[in-house]
């Protein structure tokens, strides 16, 4: 702190003789103190000068915010939020971009911000594209991008069920063929050769429609289709089934099943029961068939007498009791390659016998499913149709309320034979 002095100026000689001394003093005193708030004081040339009063701090509104994408195979959908963190009262606007462009330009809720938008696939052509969602500013900040999502072109790809089911002159309900399909674009969806009356939803895959087809199956030619690859094309059996059961004891609608088309992909004992499903529903029936737990483990002998009680079973039939005589005599049959011995056995009896087949599921479908016209069933022939359906009615037939035994046999050289016994 600077200090004025102020001298006294006088003689400086001593005071005379006898005279009241006097006191020769410097006297210093402070500068006043001038005390301002926000202000300095600056002294110019005698003068107090005040500077101009500084400008209030800069607020820098810059957005802040995040955003994800959720992609299905029809739609895409956003999330997020964008807020001002300096205004958090005030709502920003956002920007959809798609590979540069503006598509849209929204006003996002106030704090926190959270938005949604699914997409519309008008903004998109086939390909690849660049998503991203831009916050814009509301003072003097910089606008952010708060997302940025790259959409993938993909080619179709189409996987169907193995087969769909609907009922002869009722409206199809429920019913779509689609067990997975990819693509983006999405792809559209068109069909050959359904049955009279049906359709097929491009989008849905869905089967629409009342058909009045004779009951039976018809394999369907299935495409996908979009701007990006490839068309993609399966094949599907619809089947369509009977308005009401059909009686095990009645000549079945098919003759001779058709093998599904998916069966190449299928094992031969999933193939077989894939069969049996259809017929069961062509023939009005809503149940499917059960193979017991370790099928595949038992005898072929065993094999035989499970398979044919279990789709007596899925019939509503009662399964048939496995015989220690029945056994022994279906056994001795296949051995000499015939059908088992009727000699001797009190009450009725039935025999079945096949060669020729590479497991014991195979002859069974033989049996049961390929058994008329135009069938390998020897006593069903254009000049001779008393045995048609005959291996069928043997091992379906209800038989009444009797017990009815059952026996097996199997031999590499004589074939497959079943005895079904009642008394």
């Amino acid at each position: 702190m600077r200090s004025t002095v102020v001298k006294h100026i006088g003689r400086s000689t001593p005071p005379a003789q006898g005279t009241t001394p006097r006191h020769h003093r410097s006297l210093t005193r402070p500068s006043a103190r001038l005390l301002v708030t926000a202000l300095s004081a600056v002294v110019v040339a005698g003068a107090l000068v005040l500077p101009a009063a500084a400008s209030a701090a800069t607020v820098a509104h810059n957005p802040k915010g995040s955003a994800s994408f959720s992609r299905s195979s029809n739609a895409l959908t956003c999330k997020g939020r964008a807020y001002d963190p300096d205004a958090p009262g005030r709502a920003l606007k956002i920007q959809y971009i798609v590979d540069g462009k503006v598509k849209q330009t929204v006003r996002a809720p106030a704090y926190p911000g959270h938005f949604t938008r699914t997409w519309p696939r008008s903004w998109f052509s086939p390909g690849s594209h660049t998503l991203k969602i831009k916050a814009l500013n509301i003072g003097a900040g910089q606008n952010k991008i708060i997302a940025t999502y790259k959409v993938p072109a993909q080619a179709p790809s189409l996987t169907l069920k193995p087969y769909v089911a609907v009922t002869t002159g009722k409206a199809a309900s429920g019913v779509t063929v689609l067990k997975s399909i990819g693509g983006w674009p999405r792809p559209t969806l068109s069909a050959s050769g359904l049955p009279a009356g049906l359709r097929l939803n491009p989008t849905t895959g869905a089967i629409t429609g009342t058909t009045t087809a004779k009951p039976g199956e018809t394999a369907v030619r299935v495409t996908a289709r979009n701007a990006v690859g490839p068309s993609r094309s399966a094949t599907i059996e619809v089947v369509v089934g009977r308005a009401s059961r059909l009686p095990v004891t009645s000549p079945p609608t098919q003759g001779v099943y058709q093998t599904p088309a998916n069966c190449a992909k299928l094992t031969r004992l999933s193939c077989a029961v894939e069969i049996i499903n259809i017929q069961l529903r062509i023939e009005g029936y809503t149940t499917t068939v059960k193979l017991p737990a370790g099928y595949s483990g038992m005898s072929q002998r065993d094999q035989l007498i499970a398979a044919v009680n279990a789709i007596r079973v899925a019939y509503g039939l009662k399964p048939l009791v496995k015989s220690t005589a029945a056994m022994n005599n279906a056994q001795a049959g296949a051995v000499a390659g015939r059908d088992p011995d009727l000699v001797g056995v009190p009450g009725g009896m039935a025999s079945v016998w096949g060669i020729g087949f590479p497991t014991s599921i195979d002859v069974v479908l033989a049996w049961l499913y390929r058994d008329g016209p135009g069938s390998i069933n020897l006593a069903c022939t254009a000049s001779r149709t008393d045995g048609c359906f005959g291996h069928r009615y043997a091992l379906l037939d209800g038989y009444g309320v009797r017990t009815v035994h059952v026996g097996a046999g199997y031999d590499p050289r004589g074939g497959y034979t079943m005895e079904v016994t009642w008394s």
